[in-house]
């Protein structure tokens, strides 16, 4: 999915934010590609692929900026 972030919470490697209606989180095994996890901000459009748990949520295997 491809959105605008907002509601960004957490620390690296964990953090959780929301694209468009989905809450995204990611982990240590979580890559990022444009720059690291510590450079994400409100307002970035990113691009998230990972799995969808029963919740909704997403567990982002990549995040591209």
């Amino acid at each position: 999915m491809t959105g605008t972030v907002s509601g960004l919470a957490g620390t690296c490697p964990a953090v959780a934010f929301t694209v468009g209606a989905t809450l995204v989180v990611t982990n240590p095994s979580t890559s990022f590609s444009g720059g690291q996890c510590t450079g994400l901000n409100i307002g970035d459009v990113v691009t998230a692929q990972g799995t969808i748990q029963v919740d909704g949520t997403m567990v982002a295997q990549t995040v591209t900026r």
